[in-house]
């Protein structure tokens, strides 16, 4: 898991985190990224994924996929501009 971190009036506070669940038999991993609401459109979302993608090919994940609503048009186009597939049915 990779989370971004600023020092805020109150102490340390989360802006968004980025991770993956590796299955061991198969070497796939599903990722999840959750960005807060007012860090979104600033970059965040996608500065996470990119560098949770270049630690699991790091790791020697061989595939890495997601789940996303079709809702959400802007995770939708960050997914498919890092070379994500189209959305299965």
């Amino acid at each position: 898991a990779l989370i971004a971190i600023r020092q805020g009036p109150d102490g340390p506070e989360a802006m968004g985190v980025s991770r993956y669940y590796l299955t061991l038999e198969d070497g796939e991993a599903e990722f999840a990224l959750v960005v807060g609401d007012a860090f979104q459109r600033q970059g965040l979302g996608r500065h996470l994924l990119s560098r949770l993608i270049d630690v699991a090919r790091e790791h020697g994940v061989k595939k890495l996929s997601g789940q996303v609503l079709r809702e959400n048009v802007p995770m939708l186009r960050l997914t498919s501009s890092l070379g994500f597939g189209p959305p299965q049915q």
